[in-house]
């Protein structure tokens, strides 16, 4: 009966470590609302499971405030940035109950060198920046902060955020919009141990850990964006044994964004 009893507790240790481990593997999934404006629940509650000690979450450009609504789900604090100042008093008011929301008008690059030396000892910080390529109507001019986000970041010590970024499809091909190899350049100047993926058109940013790993299909997309390392056989069998929702994920690019997505679809 002992042996019984010390078998049958190996094999519940084994299904946790199991269970563990799938929990810290990040796979691909579309991470857009259906207007392409906000996040997904879904998607930020995978990033919380993987990244399981983040409570602060900080994003530059509110826009309408979806994601930010979200995000106040799911963080103990929520700091979004604002430059536009009719957006801000529209999400004054929407987030006027709501005690965890907390809300900046400026461009995000001078409010992070505000805001960021006060939040490094609050708490795991998700970064989600997406202020880039914002028309400023008031100052006539577009905006894309992000190089100057990422130098406020560093300033601030902060040197452990898991870091998103938006709209990586016009990295290195829209004006002011630096190449991909830049952001992974800056990201390893705040801290060389940064690992960079390529997440759909997003990037994702965190530290190196041997217990977090990513999908094949996710360092397929890296290799053919970062790293510009394409090859149709290899990406097709990648995309031959991804599970359904990554597969429909390399749809749903296709037909929101074209461009080099497509090539990746056709290959479905």
């Amino acid at each position: 009966m002992k042996l019984v009893h010390l078998k049958l507790l190996i094999l519940a240790f084994c299904m946790v470590m199991q269970v563990s481990k799938a929990e810290q593997k990040i796979t691909y999934m579309w991470a857009k609302t259906a207007d392409n404006c906000s996040l997904t629940h879904e998607f930020l509650a995978m990033i919380t499971r993987v990244f399981s000690d983040l409570s602060i979450f900080v994003e530059s450009g509110t826009l309408y405030g979806q994601t930010t609504k979200t995000a106040a789900q799911l963080f103990r604090q929520v700091h979004s940035v604002e430059l536009n100042s009719e957006l801000v008093k529209m999400a004054q008011k929407k987030f006027a109950e709501t005690s965890n929301v907390f809300l900046y008008h400026g461009s995000s690059d001078e409010v992070f060198y505000e805001i960021l030396p006060k939040l490094k000892s609050a708490g795991k910080i998700l970064f989600w920046l997406d202020a880039h390529g914002f028309v400023d109507n008031e100052n006539q001019k577009t905006c894309n902060p992000i190089i100057q986000e990422f130098q406020a970041i560093k300033a601030s010590g902060i040197t452990d955020a898991v870091i998103l970024i938006d709209d990586l499809r016009d990295f290195g091909v829209s004006k002011d919009y630096p190449d991909v190899s830049f952001l992974k350049e800056a990201l390893q100047s705040i801290n060389p141990n940064y690992e960079f993926y390529i997440f759909g058109d997003l990037g994702l940013a965190f530290l190196k850990d041997e217990e977090k790993t990513v999908s094949r299909l996710i360092q397929a997309m890296t290799d053919a964006v970062l790293y510009r390392t394409f090859v149709e056989d290899s990406f097709k069998d990648v995309l031959a044994h991804a599970d359904e929702q990554e597969r429909m994920g390399v749809k749903k690019l296709a037909v929101q964004f074209g461009r080099f997505y497509t090539r990746w679809a056709a290959l479905l």
